[in-house]
């Protein structure tokens, strides 16, 4: 096994997550148990295969482990490239059949998945050659399932938050981003993937100060800046932690769960 991404990773996204895997798998929220409730709901009857492309070390595996258990007929398939973070999906989830590839080169066959589901990841694809990638693997009437947690910096309530984005965004270095939007483009221009709906969940992420530092040193172009650099950030960002801990020892960061769902004709 190599030790290093697949070809066609994101230089930022293999350095950065590759360094960040505890703190990645610590930090990162969950999702909206209706974001979660509501993308389930969207399994037929006669679903067998659910492909979770991106999947990390299985934030969002989990959900869709747990919640058909039950049901032996349903296969599920992680796939991730980087093999740090899939060593510890593997240790998390060992029942997971857990796999190397990408999204510009799916290791499934064509026309077999019934849902394909990635949660933060999309952005960092290829699109032009993933959607071509995922019209292939889904069968007709399948379903693409794009998920993004984005921290809501609007919440009068939580003005801290949008303070802390300011202290990130110096940072980005030009990496690809959910709110460029760009990755909607690829999309658009193909014809076999209809959007069929989008919704978006409010969800709180709660933890104490160690967890949102871990939060914030898993963002990928912070985890991949220099000792130094990488350090003064922490210490920024736990300066606005300090400053939005509750009195039972948590901060509670707002999020709003994206939901984006495409339909193969």
């Amino acid at each position: 096994m190599s030790s290093g991404p697949r070809e066609g990773v994101h230089e930022k996204a293999a350095l950065g997550f590759t360094r960040s895997v505890d703190a990645y798998d610590r930090g990162r929220p969950d999702y909206s148990e209706s974001a979660i409730r509501y993308i389930l709901g969207l399994l037929s009857d006669d679903s067998q295969r659910i492909v979770d492309l991106g999947a990390g070390t299985g934030k969002f595996t989990r959900f869709l482990v747990e919640a058909t258990h039950t049901n032996s007929e349903i296969e599920i398939i992680a796939i991730e490239p980087l093999d740090a973070m899939r060593a510890k999906l593997r240790e998390k989830l060992p029942a997971v059949q857990a796999v190397s590839g990408t999204a510009e080169r799916l290791p499934v066959e064509s026309a077999s998945v019934d849902l394909l589901t990635v949660a933060q990841a999309y952005h960092w694809f290829d699109s032009e050659k993933a959607i071509l990638e995922i019209e292939r693997v889904l069968r007709p009437g399948g379903r693409l399932v794009l998920i993004w947690n984005l921290r809501d910096e609007h919440r009068p309530d939580a003005q801290w938050v949008g303070e802390l984005s300011k202290i990130l965004d110096r940072h980005e270095s030009g990496v690809p981003r959910y709110k460029s939007m760009k990755w909607r483009e690829a999309i658009d221009r193909q014809t076999k993937l209809k959007p069929t709906d989008y919704r978006s969940f409010p969800y709180v992420h709660g933890g104490g100060i160690d967890v949102m530092q871990d939060r914030v040193a898993s963002i990928s172009f912070i985890a991949s800046l220099d000792d130094n650099m990488r350090a003064t950030v922490l210490s920024e960002a736990r300066e606005i932690f300090l400053g939005a801990l509750e009195s039972d020892g948590m901060v509670r960061m707002p999020y709003l769960t994206h939901v984006y769902v495409f339909t193969k004709t």
